[in-house]
């Protein structure tokens, strides 16, 4: 049975915590993201608002990952350095992870192997955009990231009753979600959902938190992200990338994401494999 009134409170309890003033930001960021007409100073400008935003934004630069030959010194050579897009990209990255950085063990699952997974699911879905689409794709690199933002809030907020539905999924054999929903009466892809609507966030972030679990159910004009979400998900929890919330979903739906979005089985082991590589490299390095 659905608890309305619970997830109504719950997003309430949310908006009046720390992680609003995260919010504010990270929408401030894909603003930019998804605006055509944006230029590099504008985003620049967003980051020197936030230091701790900029001084992560700037030990990442200078990091193994981009290896510079001298030391970049400002947000505004890291443009010159990187580029524009990647430096959207990592803005956002850096934001979003504040929201996971409290560390909680929980039978296999913790925040940090949570946004290993995220992260990883953000890549893939971001390359198929990019590889399979020819579409830059300006949420799907975002959705991919706060996919799994209801989890982080459930821990934080209904932090008993996620983990009797962690443990209820364990013993029986259930997706995650389907374990919330009988223990919350509300699941995470509706928590992030109701959240990021909330924050105003554009309406196909919205749709693909909220469906993807259940692409099929995607109106049209987000089934497309919402179909390669449900895939980048899956591919990601079949390679045991970070913590795994779903590893028994339906090989039917995949199956039909997959000829949804015409993609062919070789296209999708060539992007795993450059997502396996990419997060490997990140955590060597430290940045996972």
């Amino acid at each position: 049975m659905e608890n309305t009134n619970d997830l109504n409170r719950l997003a309430v309890e949310v908006n009046r915590s720390n992680i609003s003033t995260i919010a504010g930001m990270v929408a401030r960021i894909i603003t930019v993201i998804n605006d055509p007409e944006s230029t590099a100073k504008e985003l620049v400008d967003i980051i020197l608002t936030d230091p701790p935003l900029a001084a992560n934004v700037l030990r990442l630069v200078n990091s193994a990952h981009f290896a510079p030959r001298r030391r970049i010194a400002d947000i505004q050579q890291a443009v010159i350095f990187i580029g524009f897009d990647a430096l959207k990209e990592l803005a956002l990255n850096q934001k979003v992870c504040e929201i996971f950085q409290k560390n909680v063990n929980i039978d296999g699952y913790s925040r940090q192997a949570l946004w290993r997974h995220c992260v990883a699911v953000a890549q893939f879905t971001k390359m198929v955009y990019r590889r399979e689409f020819a579409e830059r794709g300006e949420n799907a690199y975002a959705v991919g990231l706060l996919h799994d933002l209801g989890i982080i809030i459930e821990d934080q907020f209904r932090n008993p009753a996620l983990v009797d539905a962690m443990r209820l999924a364990k013993r029986k054999s259930l997706p995650l979600w389907q374990a919330e929903q009988d223990v919350l009466g509300y699941d995470h892809s509706q928590v992030g959902a109701k959240v990021c609507a909330q924050w105003n966030l554009p309406e196909e972030i919205i749709h693909g938190l909220s469906y993807h679990h259940r692409p099929d159910e995607a109106p049209a004009s987000s089934r497309q992200l919402a179909a390669t979400l449900f895939l980048a998900n899956y591919c990601c929890q079949q390679e045991e990338i970070g913590y795994c919330d779903s590893p028994l979903e339906n090989d039917d739906i995949y199956t039909r994401c997959v000829s949804t979005l015409d993609i062919e089985p070789h296209a999708i082991d060539l992007i795993m494999t450059d997502v396996n590589t990419l997060i490997t490299a990140m955590i060597e390095q430290g940045l996972l």
